[in-house]
C-alpha cells in the first residue's frame, strides 16, 4: 500500500516539483532579498492596492466586462467579475449600523 502511494506521488510532476521547491526553500541559506521575498511582498502589496482601487483587469471577461459594470444587479452574482464579495457587503452594513464585526 505504501509503495503504491509513493509510486503515484513520485510520478506526479506537480508533487515532485512542489516537494523540490519546498525542500530548497527551506534548506538554501540566504537573506530575504536574495531569496526574492522582498520583491514578492512588494508585488503583493501593489496587487492589493490595485484591487482596492478597482484598476485590476486580470479576471475581466473580454468585451463584456464594461457592460456588466453598468448593471447594478451584476455585483451580487458570485461568478461575475463585478462581484464584491459577501464579507465586504456584510462589513459595510455593520459599519453603517455602527456594529463592530466579530
Amino acid at each position: 500500500m505504501l509503495d503504491q502511494s509513493l509510486t503515484v506521488l513520485l510520478q506526479t510532476s506537480m508533487f515532485v516539483g512542489g516537494f523540490i521547491g519546498f525542500f530548497l526553500d527551506n534548506t538554501v541559506p540566504g537573506t530575504d532579498e536574495e531569496r526574492g521575498l522582498v520583491s514578492w511582498h512588494e508585488n503583493l502589496r501593489q496587487a492589493d492596492s490595485s484591487a482596492i482601487s478597482g484598476t485590476t483587469s486580470i479576471y475581466d471577461l473580454p468585451y463584456i466586462t464594461a457592460s456588466l459594470r453598468s448593471l447594478k444587479w451584476a455585483r451580487y452574482v458570485p461568478f461575475f467579475p463585478t462581484f464584491k464579495g459577501f464579507r465586504k457587503r456584510a462589513s459595510a452594513k455593520n459599519a453603517e449600523r455602527g456594529n463592530i464585526p466579530l
